[in-house]
């Protein structure tokens, strides 16, 4: 036999490569895509400001939302 493990996975490997006393972790994701519309425009009128908005929308509304439900923020 083989000791088997993986992120969220362990347990031993039989010779058929099944495994014995498994454990699983499971977690509920849910996964958020945003567009801002007219970004291209706020960007070319000012850019700065275009982006300081976004950034003070994210720090007071969107983060704080995500931790109020024990969650992160990863981006790509």
């Amino acid at each position: 036999m083989v000791h088997y493990a993986l992120r969220g996975v362990s347990g031993i490997l039989d010779f058929r490569g099944f495994l014995i006393g498994e454990r699983v972790e499971r977690r509920l994701a849910a996964i958020l895509a945003a567009d801002v519309v007219g970004y291209s425009r706020l960007v070319g009128v000012d850019e700065a400001d275009a982006l300081s908005r976004l950034s003070m929308l994210r720090r007071d509304i969107i983060e704080p939302s995500i931790a109020d439900h024990s969650g992160r923020l990863s981006c790509l």
